[in-house]
């Protein structure tokens, strides 16, 4: 990523503020409305990229579908991933 120097990148509170927060929270249900419901998993194991936190694979349980998908991009872990 390059970042300018090893402090890394100043504009770096920007990306945990809660309004970025709700924001990438709305994406994920963009997202999620636009996928096609036999994939959650799929988009589960591509996003979070195999490595579910056992809090996050509870949350997913009896989950299918949208609700999976936004669950699973509207994670913390996602959002550090």
């Amino acid at each position: 990523f390059q970042p300018p120097s090893v402090k890394g990148w100043t504009s770096g509170s920007n990306w945990l503020s809660s309004g970025a927060i709700v924001e990438r929270l709305r994406m994920a249900q963009r997202v999620a409305a636009l996928a096609d419901d036999t994939i959650p998993d799929h988009i589960v194991d591509t996003a979070l990229q195999g490595d579910l936190p056992e809090p996050l694979s509870k949350a997913l349980e009896g989950k299918t579908g949208r609700a999976r998908t936004t669950l699973a991009l509207g994670c913390p872990e996602f959002q550090l991933a």
